[in-house]
């Protein structure tokens, strides 16, 4: 039943079941949309982050949603094109500085844009923060919502790293943050559950 469930997700048979966790996710990402703030949705690998961050834009802002899941050690130009990608914009042959100027023109409040793996922005060394200085062009010049999507750990570092004094201004713009705990909660075993089996039995949600 398991391989059969995770070939069926594979193939996107699957919808997202909605949790406290979920339901806080949500909670987050709407108030970004509505009040064009910037967001934190923080927490350990595997607690639904991609998931619900990923069916939360397809379902909501009527396009003007945008999700860009960050590669590691992204820097600034492969931001800018990976965003551009997501708007439809063409990257070929352009200057990094011309596709920055058209994303400035492509967004203001009424878009949301949600960046995942948001953690590799993080410069490996003491320099290279202008991918994340980027991001909060946009938010200021813009006034689009922001939202952040990390692991917790990643977050901790920009915190309390070696560059914490530099990200001050910068996370001190977050206005909404969910920290997701590490644990699994039970009402999530039971709204999992509940997808499956019908009014599940609690010996199944304690299995669970």
């Amino acid at each position: 039943a398991v391989a059969h469930l995770r070939r069926k997700a594979q193939a996107g048979g699957t919808r997202l079941v909605t949790t406290p966790v979920t339901e806080r996710i949500f909670q987050a990402l709407d108030y970004a949309r509505d009040a064009a703030a910037m967001i934190l949705v923080c927490g350990p690998t595997g607690r639904s982050k991609t998931f619900a961050a990923r069916a939360w834009v397809f379902d909501n802002n009527h396009g003007r949603g945008k999700y860009v899941r960050i590669p590691s050690g992204c820097t600034r130009r492969t931001l800018v094109r990976h965003l551009c990608r997501s708007c439809g914009i063409g990257v070929n042959g352009k200057k990094t500085s011309d596709l920055e100027d058209r994303l400035f023109k492509a967004f203001d409040f009424r878009n949301t844009i949600v960046f995942d793996e948001a953690g590799h922005l993080l410069p490996r060394s003491g320099t290279g923060t202008s991918a994340i200085e980027y991001i909060r062009d946009l938010h200021d010049i813009c006034g689009c919502g922001i939202a952040l999507v990390i692991t917790d750990v990643y977050w901790d570092e920009l915190r309390h790293g070696r560059l914490a004094a530099y990200f001050e201004q910068f996370i001190g713009r977050i206005k909404f943050e969910v920290r997701i705990p590490a644990h699994v909660l039970r009402e999530e075993c039971q709204a999992a559950c509940a997808a499956l089996v019908q009014d599940p039995p609690e010996d199944l949600v304690t299995e669970a």
